[in-house]
């Protein structure tokens, strides 16, 4: 699992879904939540974020820039490029999901969910992310 004071962006464009979605990740032991309403600000937010973003949790559907874009401008960043990604959206059909696994997203996660998912995904996450460091 990441660690406690990982440095995490959670973009979504509904306040409601962004506090319950925060108040998640506080009831796992995450302090350090920055949040983005839509992709264009969590893009500002990661290019100027110091300490850098260790994880990054967006909804797919959203105004301005979406979590698509959002995360195909990650992949092609070389900075951003193994920044962790979980995608999250009440889209649930088989093409969405393996539109965001093929642009690069680490996971997939549809809404709503329980703490419990979320454990799950970020857990799932962290242990590809230590074995790919492990093996370069």
């Amino acid at each position: 699992m990441f660690p406690p004071d990982s440095k995490i962006l959670l973009v979504d464009d509904m306040i409601s879904v962004r506090t319950v979605i925060a108040d998640m990740l506080g009831s796992l032991g995450f302090q350090n939540i920055l949040v983005a309403s839509n992709g264009a600000d969590a893009w500002e937010a990661i290019q100027n974020g110091e300490p850098p973003f260790d994880l990054v949790i967006s909804d797919l559907n959203m105004p301005k820039t979406n979590g698509m874009d959002l995360l195909i401008r990650l992949r092609a960043a070389d900075r951003f490029k193994a920044l962790p990604f979980l995608m999250m959206s009440a889209a649930f059909d088989e093409q969405s999901i393996l539109k965001a696994i093929k642009s690069g997203a680490d996971h997939y996660l549809v809404k709503p969910f329980n703490p419990e998912d979320l454990a799950l995904k970020l857990k799932l996450i962290f242990d590809k992310k230590t074995v790919g460091a492990g093996s370069q």
